[in-house]
């Protein structure tokens, strides 16, 4: 029992980017709640995900496949996240984290006149970015490489007899691996602190999320020293193999001056097999300044 609710509350918690794949996990939880709690199990999780951005004068698709190993010991979960991202199309904005300053300078200095004429905002970007000095860097119209890294420590606590609520507190550490020139990785070792709320009842399942974050500067610049974010989760699951249901986050950007990201994602999940999966989605990011007018895209699980 300790096992299936430590797998259920990973599931049920809408995860942060970084652990995105035990969302989509917690189908197998059932079948292994004969496990002891004095028994180490371990998992191994691998999504693939590829996402369409349009912006205002570009476009970008980003492809994402993340390993992501776990042991799992009574209500506790331990995982590591380890991304390898490949983009095309030039600027994009990373699912992982908020772009940086200078990467959001570069996209606006390889803008026309005109285009900055017809969009007020991108023009007092660029004089911004020129006001402080940051000419940024180089885009190249195709990246790849690994992301960076994430380990997150979680312990789950049942509210109820009948496994309706369910909490989850734990702690994570994202590293800085990735490179920050290429917007593979932010630049910055954070420490995360991290609660939720989920729960299941019938064909109705959600979740409330909050999180701080403590920014370790390394390469970026004009980064905070901490950071907030949280997110809201509900759905339906009609049929024992689809999930509908929609998301809303708040991230505050640990980039100063950058505005807070409200992220809305609407999304249908489909498990035709016991260890697969897969997902397609869509998300508005209101008029968030360097965030995509459009995204949609499609996700793979394979769950072990």
């Amino acid at each position: 029992m300790a096992h299936l609710t430590a797998r259920v509350a990973c599931a049920l918690i809408v995860c942060s980017a970084a652990l995105q794949v035990c969302a989509d996990s917690y189908d197998n939880a059932e079948k292994n709640n004969d496990v002891k709690n004095s028994d180490v199990e371990f998992g191994f999780d691998v999504g693939i995900d590829r996402a369409h951005q349009e912006f205002e004068s570009s476009s970008a698709d980003l492809t994402t496949v993340t390993l992501a190993p776990r042991a799992m010991f009574g209500n506790w979960e331990l995982s590591l996240n380890l991304p390898w991202q490949h983009a095309e199309g030039g600027y994009f904005v990373n699912s992982n984290f908020p772009p940086q300053l200078q990467y959001t300078c570069a996209r606006v200095a390889a803008l026309t006149s005109l285009i900055l004429q017809r969009h007020p905002k991108l023009a007092a970007l660029n004089q911004g970015c020129q006001n402080a000095g940051v000419s940024g860097t180089t885009l190249d119209n195709s990246v790849s490489g690994i992301g960076d890294a994430t380990v997150f420590l979680r312990y789950a606590l049942p509210l109820d007899a009948d496994g309706i609520w369910l909490l989850s507190v734990g702690g994570g550490y994202k590293f800085d691996n990735g490179d920050a020139d290429k917007n593979l990785g932010s630049g910055t070792r954070n420490a995360m602190l991290e609660a939720s709320l989920g729960a299941s009842y019938g064909w109705f399942i959600g979740s409330i999320t909050g999180g701080y974050a403590a920014v370790d500067e390394t390469d970026a610049t004009n980064t905070k020293s901490n950071y907030s974010y949280g997110s809201v989760d509900a759905g339906i699951r009609p049929l024992d193999w689809l999930t509908l249901g929609a998301n809303w986050s708040s991230d505050e950007s640990y980039y100063d001056g950058a505005e807070t990201v409200q992220k809305t994602t609407a999304y249908a999940r489909v498990k035709p097999f016991e260890h697969f999966s897969f997902k397609v989605y869509t998300s508005d990011y209101g008029n968030t300044e360097g965030y995509p007018e459009r995204e949609y895209g499609a996700s793979i699980y394979l769950t072990y």
